[in-house]
């Protein structure tokens, strides 16, 4: 295993167990707001890559399985899909131990919303360097005018001057880092430009740690999402940090927009087939779209489409048998159960699987 990247790729790969073709793992990487996608990556325990690496392309992520399937790490299957080899676990394994998983990604939840926030706490933080030095003349590191107008109506709006807000800012990032390990600290800090030097890529930090660029990468967006996910959970310990974090819904996930335009008929009261007949779509898209809200919405009420005994019985029966394959889990039910139903179960049960 040559970086990091290749270890998060085989590990979905790995979780979807050769269910899946590689493009959901190219989507799921990217974050597209697909049916697919988003039901996959919550029905294969997944969720938290979900939009964490958008840069990658397909050229890249079809080298990698090249590389892979040269080197024994995984064998194609009838289906053109493809299943981790016990050799590729064997390396898996031996690479996670050194480089584990961050443990702070949730790309789901927060990958959106880390973006807005780390663009806004980047520049306010070389900005009120460069005031507190009195140096007003120097290049924004975010070039996004609207992240600058935001700034400095941010700073504008504050009763505290310059220096009072920078130590308050300060107060609230620290005790944040100190709950961090030392090497998450040390590349949230080299990644900060200040009015005495410009932040450093991930390249440069990867040379100076020695470590693979990409778990460098990786590393960051998951302080990110730690330092997102506090602040918005002690908003009140966190008064000026949070602040960065408006107009970023965090209880916003990425659902279609379809999904959305159903979900309103289905708060009107209309079943499945009357929302079908009004958008002039299949019955079969309009189940996507309940599906998908099972998955994004714990509190969504699927008793209209099934009752709990059904429920209990189509979840024992993908728990004991470790199955996600809709066929088999219906073959082994004592009870008829529509496709539709199966999967209405997997999304709810579809990581305890």
């Amino acid at each position: 295993m040559d970086s990091f990247l290749e270890a998060l790729i085989l590990t979905c790969l790995q979780k979807v167990k050769g269910e899946r073709s590689v493009s959901g793992t190219y989507h799921l990487l990217k974050g597209k707001k697909s049916s697919q996608t988003i039901q996959d990556s919550h029905l294969f325990g997944i969720s938290r890559f979900f939009g964490i690496y958008p840069v990658i392309s397909r050229e890249e992520l079809d080298s990698f399985i090249q590389k892979f399937t040269d080197r024994g790490f995984i064998q194609k299957l009838p289906n053109n899909n493809y299943a981790v080899t016990g050799t590729g676990m064997s390396e898996l394994d031996d690479y996670l131990k050194k480089f584990p998983i961050p443990v702070h990604l949730n790309g789901w939840a927060i990958q959106n919303t880390a973006d807005v926030f780390w663009r806004r706490l980047s520049l306010l933080i070389q900005t009120l360097s460069h005031l507190v030095r009195k140096k007003k003349g120097f290049y924004p590191i975010q070039k996004d005018i609207s992240v600058q107008k935001w700034i400095k109506q941010y700073i504008s709006a504050q009763k505290l001057d310059r220096q009072e807000l920078s130590a308050a800012i300060l107060s609230e990032i620290l005790p944040l880092l100190e709950q961090l390990s030392t090497r998450e600290r040390e590349i949230f800090v080299l990644r900060l430009s200040s009015s005495m030097r410009t932040g450093h890529t991930y390249d440069q930090i990867a040379r100076m740690l020695d470590l693979d660029e990409t778990y460098v990468y990786f590393l960051f967006v998951s302080v990110l999402h730690f330092m997102v996910s506090r602040i918005n959970w002690e908003k009140n310990v966190h008064p000026h940090l949070s602040i960065l974090l408006e107009g970023s819904d965090l209880a916003e996930k990425p659902l279609t927009q379809s999904t959305h335009t159903t979900y309103q008929y289905i708060l009107n009261g209309m079943d499945k087939e009357a929302v079908a007949r009004i958008r002039n779509l299949k019955v079969s898209t309009i189940e996507d779209h309940i599906v998908e809200l099972a998955l994004t919405d714990a509190r969504f009420d699927t008793s209209p489409y099934l009752n709990s005994e059904l429920e209990k019985e189509i979840a024992s029966v993908a728990i004991s048998n470790q199955t996600r394959k809709l066929k088999e889990i219906k073959e082994h039910l004592t009870g008829s159960a529509s496709y539709f139903q199966i999967r209405l179960v997997l999304a709810r049960y579809g990581e305890k699987i």
